[in-house]
Formats: C-alpha cells, sequence, structure tokens
C-alpha cells in the first residue's frame, strides 16, 4: 500500500495498527515519490538479523582473504587524515 504523507498525518493511529496487527507494509510518498516505510516490528527484527548475518559473512570472508589488518585506532587516524584533507 502507498499513501502520501498529508494521509500518513490525518490516519497515522489507523495504519500503525494497519502495520502492527495486519502484518501490511505501507510505503510513504513525498510528491509522489517513495520517502519512508512502516513495517510492523516482526518485518523490523527479521531484517536486523538478516543484515547482522550478511555482515558476519562479510567480516568472515574478509578475515579469510585479507593478509593485512589494521587497529580501529589506525582507522580512526586514516579517516581522520582524509577528512582534514576534504575527501
Amino acid at each position: 500500500m502507498e499513501i502520501g504523507i498529508r494521509q500518513a498525518k490525518d490516519r497515522l493511529s489507523e495504519y500503525l495498527n494497519r502495520v502492527a496487527y495486519g502484518g501490511e507494509r505501507i510505503v510513504i510518498l513525498s510528491r509522489g515519490r517513495p520517502k519512508a516505510a512502516l513495517i510492523s516490528m516482526e518485518d523490523l527484527r527479521r531484517l536486523e538479523e538478516l543484515e547482522a548475518k550478511m555482515e558476519a559473512a562479510m567480516l568472515e570472508k574478509a578475515v579469510a582473504t585479507e593478509t593485512e589488518f589494521y587497529s580501529a585506532a589506525e582507522v580512526e587516524a586514516e579517516l581522520a587524515a582524509l577528512e582534514a584533507e576534504g575527501k
């Protein structure tokens, strides 16, 4: 379901209940373009679990293939240097 921002404001409670209890997913449009979405807490938990699994897989792959690692302090220093250069 897609709704405009004004409609979302006017009927927010109704849409929250539809998402929370009906399992609907609602896309909020701004000037006809998707801007945000309302999803249930269950959907959010599944999304977060998926993200965590993907991050773990990426880390596992990096550890298995990379030969050079940097400390957090080294990374922070490099990022600060890049920021100072305006990159």
